[in-house]
């Protein structure tokens, strides 16, 4: 019976200074036998992803305008191709090391859904059509051409041609935005796409240690590198630690800086999307005085800015359908202006809550939500939190404010009737300490971030 790899974890932002990555990855590969990385095993075909558009359309073309407008933007801007830093890095790199792609794309489930789903999809798809017919089709069309076409022609090895024609896309996409014909919903729909990424983490962490270990004992490799996102990297130190594996060091990287590499390390102090380590409950208690209160003040102003910019939008766009298909939409006007922000402040608060246990303003400002046992608040609390956050803004803030500065442990209704508290979140959760061993590791991957002399594509 072999024995079982070592694992380098090397933990990555998918868009980063491709120079940076690749010199970092250089040093950490060391004498490993092989690398393996963070990309689907078998990439979704044409074939493949028309199956997923007949299932579930409203999902397959939201992911095409996020990824056209979000992603391949980016990936050009940061490496001057449509794969992920990452992916161009590793073949930079490998040299003669074989290189394995382990991952499990996350629409394979969706290419499985149930009736429901599919036709949810579908009314979803022709409600907006029929409400904007002209903007749904060319948004749609530009979403098929920009987001499809691209990637098929990548797959064959034409680079240049493929990032001009995604830019193109992008172009496009934008093109409509100002005309007024793109449509809004079915890029709210992208959203939905990032949305299941996220829940399909800790699934895919397993998918690509299965694969992992399964290539090991198959070729007899001793030693190896897997490089995955940045919050992959708890869930796997910990899966690996369960299954035996050992995980001697791990490489966390930082946005266009310089990434630190720890060998003395635990999985819970890792990076991990969605999750956060906290300190025992009688250690819960928010701190008292100015600070907390001027946090919290300082995270619900920049959460309102986060949820009003998609909101005027959502709201313009409805408005224009409305007109087009009413000869008295005022009514219609009326519950928009009402009904869509409290609609978004609900579900964008409930929703980062009980995925994250913080929301974008409380993570700039360092708080976290957790249920009175130290715990991430469950959905229902994550909801019961938040669906009193209308009667909270009354007055500007000023009853929810009010609320926090006279409880004991700054709670509003919300957090009164869902057993939450928000607390201030340890240095410990932000990113690793380095120990002493581990700070001559650090010191030589800040310097390597010169872009390497120029190697295979």
């Amino acid at each position: 019976m072999s024995t079982p790899p070592t694992v380098g974890l090397f933990g990555v932002i998918h868009m980063d200074r491709l120079g940076k990555v690749a010199g970092e990855l250089d040093g950490f590969v060391g004498d490993a036998d092989a690398v393996f990385i963070e990309y689907p095993a078998d990439p979704m075909d044409l074939r493949q992803y028309a199956g997923l558009l007949a299932r579930v359309p409203a999902y397959a073309l939201g992911a095409l305008l996020f990824q056209l407008l979000f992603y391949a933007p980016l990936f050009v801007l940061c490496n001057r191709d449509l794969y992920p830093t990452e992916m161009v890095a590793v073949r930079r790199v490998a040299d003669e090391r074989p290189v394995h792609a382990v991952d499990e794309h996350p629409n394979e489930k969706l290419r499985r859904a149930g009736p429901r789903l599919a036709v949810a999809n579908w009314l979803v798809v022709v409600a907006v059509g029929w409400l904007a017919p002209v903007a749904s089709a060319s948004t749609a069309a530009v979403a098929l051409a920009g987001g499809l076409l691209p990637q098929a022609i990548r797959r064959r090895g034409h680079r240049a041609l493929a990032v001009g024609l995604a830019l193109v896309g992008t172009a496009g996409g934008i093109g409509l935005v100002v005309v007024d014909l793109f449509s809004v919903p079915l890029f709210a729909c992208g959203l939905v796409f990032f949305l299941v990424v996220i829940r399909t983490l800790d699934h895919r962490n397993e998918v690509m240690l299965d694969r992992l270990e399964a290539r090991s004992t198959e070729a007899g490799y001793d030693e190896v590198v897997l490089v995955t996102g940045k919050a992959h990297l708890g869930g796997l130190a910990s899966l690996a630690r369960e299954r035996g594996l050992a995980v001697p060091r791990v490489h966390v990287s930082r946005w266009l800086r310089g990434g630190t590499t720890v060998t003395d390390f635990a999985p819970e102090d890792l990076p991990t999307f969605g999750r956060k380590t906290l300190a025992p409950t009688d250690e819960l208690t928010p701190e008292s005085g100015v600070g907390p209160l001027a946090r919290r003040a300082g995270a619900a102003v920049v959460d309102l800015l986060v949820v009003a910019v998609p909101t005027a939008a959502l709201f313009f766009g409805l408005s224009v359908a409305a007109v087009i298909a009413s000869g008295d939409p005022s009514a219609t006007i009326g519950a928009l202006l009402v009904g869509l922000p409290v609609v978004g402040l609900v579900g964008y608060h409930a929703t980062c809550e009980w995925l994250f246990g913080t929301t974008v303003g409380k993570r700039l400002f360092g708080l976290v939500v957790v249920d009175h046992g130290g715990d991430d608040p469950s959905a229902r609390s994550a909801l019961a939190r938040n669906l009193l956050r209308p009667a909270s803004l009354l007055a500007g803030y000023l009853v929810g404010g009010l609320l926090v500065a006279a409880t004991g442990r700054h709670q509003h209704l919300g957090d009164r009737l869902a057993g939450t508290v928000v607390v201030a979140r340890s240095r410990s959760t932000e990113e690793p300490t380095v120990p002493d061993d581990a700070t001559a590791a650090s010191d030589s991957a800040a310097a390597a971030t010169q872009p390497p002399a120029a190697g295979r594509e």
